[in-house]
């Protein structure tokens, strides 16, 4: 009897253990759309509104831009572009966003939302005069990221 005791102890304590796991899975999920419910409204929409908001002093873009501040470290960018204008490998990240910037090619663009998404994707499609076309593609990084990282470098203007 003891053993079977015994059994039935560690039995109920893996079903408490599995249930509180299940249950600290289930409070991260609800977090997230949480977090990322002001972009529930799609991509394009959400990058507008968090570059305005951070324009106006803040609002719905904060966990944007808080997620691109991560991502500018998770992701290596702060190897190569810095965020206070500093010469790097890559151009600076700070005042970049609806910027003009000139191309090898000698044409000049804005670094509006599309071309740094492009950038981030095709990094060698338009390369900033004066930097060599080094940079990795990124293409595995979701839209809600992409969006993340121009949040941030709108908030180093």
């Amino acid at each position: 009897m003891t053993r079977n005791s015994l059994f039935k102890l560690f039995s109920i304590a893996a079903v408490l253990m599995l249930l509180v796991a299940a249950c600290g899975d289930d409070d991260d999920d609800s977090a997230e759309p949480t977090n990322t419910s002001p972009s529930a409204g799609g991509a394009p929409t959400e990058t507008r509104e968090a570059t305005s908001g951070e324009e106006n002093g803040g609002g719905g873009g904060d966990d944007l831009v808080a997620m691109g501040e991560s991502l500018y470290s998770e992701q290596g960018c702060n190897a190569c572009h810095s965020v206070d204008g500093s010469a790097g490998v890559g151009p600076t990240w700070q005042g970049l966003l609806g910027h003009e910037v000139t191309l090898e090619s000698g044409e000049t663009v804005t670094a509006d939302e599309a071309y740094i998404t492009e950038s981030i994707k095709e990094p060698n499609a338009k390369v900033v005069e004066g930097f060599q076309p080094i940079m990795p593609a990124f293409a595995n990084l979701t839209d809600e990221q992409i969006n993340a990282i121009i949040a941030y470098i709108g908030s180093l203007s």
